[in-house]
């Protein structure tokens, strides 16, 4: 049998900079939230296969920081995934209505509905319009 080596947490911390105050560091969140973004727009990629370990393949719809331009960063990034068990063509449906009412001259407001279930479809359908929409799109049509 083997003994595990006890370290205390202090040993597992790097060191803290303790001359921070609240202040300071509340004014640094300030300057980085309200700053300019380093990543202004998002990359959708959707159906990208992803092959677990009993063979199954899954899709899911990737969304990746992207420069000015709509092109995915080069630098490894946190991305979002969006899986479903079930059949992804509302999100389809609601971006082909939202590109229909525009093209109508209907305004869509972004203003949140009371249910925030109807938000996050409305969020999925405008990343997906945004996408369709770009010259660099890299979202196909199904």
């Amino acid at each position: 049998m083997t003994t595990a080596k006890h370290r205390s947490v202090r040993d597992a911390l790097p060191a803290l900079d303790t001359a921070l105050t609240g202040a300071d560091l509340a004014e640094q969140w300030t300057a980085t939230a309200d700053g300019p973004s380093r990543y202004p727009r998002v990359s959708f990629t959707p159906n990208v296969s992803i092959a677990l370990s009993d063979g199954t393949v899954l899709k899911a719809q990737v969304f990746r920081p992207a420069d000015a331009d709509g092109t995915p960063v080069a630098e490894r990034l946190p991305v979002l995934l969006n899986l479903t068990p079930y059949n992804k063509s509302i999100t389809h449906l609601a971006a082909w209505l939202l590109r229909g009412l525009r093209r109508l001259g209907v305004t869509v407001p972004d203003v949140p509905p009371r249910n925030p279930r109807l938000f996050e479809l409305s969020e999925l359908a405008r990343a997906r319009f945004r996408a369709a929409a770009s010259p660099r799109s890299e979202s196909t049509t199904h």
